[in-house]
């Protein structure tokens, strides 16, 4: 049998003031709201109305999530589209937004994200070697998984070897 003292209940107006909060502090999207109001067990008529009140006062909006969301996971992370388009499209974000922003993605310190942890990854590194073909593989298995699109990767390591032959 459950321990009763445990369980703490949840009120609409609770649950409204806690999201509050929580959405004062950081951006977050309307799923990840949604997935805490279901936690709580506030039924689905009251976690809309919760939610559309949310929306209607700014403290959450799903484009501007996103756009918080791309900017740490290339700047901070060093991630590729790839990985940020899906990450989004597991947190319920609309596509056409998703492509908006990955559109917008600056192209120079792209390929510069990729570039550093590539070499990041040799350095720490001693079993990757590009000058064997195993080597190479190893390097654009790791960049490809980090999200970045395959021929981005492939032109990147035949840059950065022939960076080491001069």
């Amino acid at each position: 049998m459950p321990n009763i003292r445990n369980v703490r209940i949840v009120t609409p107006a609770q649950a409204l003031v806690r999201l509050e909060r929580l959405c004062a502090r950081a951006e977050h999207c309307t799923s990840e709201l949604q997935l805490r109001l279901r936690k709580w067990k506030i039924t689905e008529s009251e976690s809309d109305r919760i939610i559309e009140s949310l929306i209607s006062r700014r403290y959450v909006d799903d484009e501007r999530f996103a756009r918080a969301f791309v900017s740490d996971r290339v700047r901070f992370r060093r991630h590729g589209r790839i990985l940020v388009s899906r990450d989004l499209r597991l947190k319920g974000i609309d596509a056409a937004v998703i492509d908006q922003l990955l559109d917008e993605i600056d192209r120079d310190m792209y390929i510069s994200n990729l570039r550093h942890i590539m070499q990041a990854k040799l350095r720490m590194s001693g079993t990757v070697a590009l000058d064997t073909r195993e080597g190479r593989m190893k390097l654009a298995r790791f960049g490809m998984q980090r999200g970045y699109e395959p021929s981005l990767v492939i032109e990147t390591i035949k840059i950065l070897a022939s960076e080491r032959q001069d």
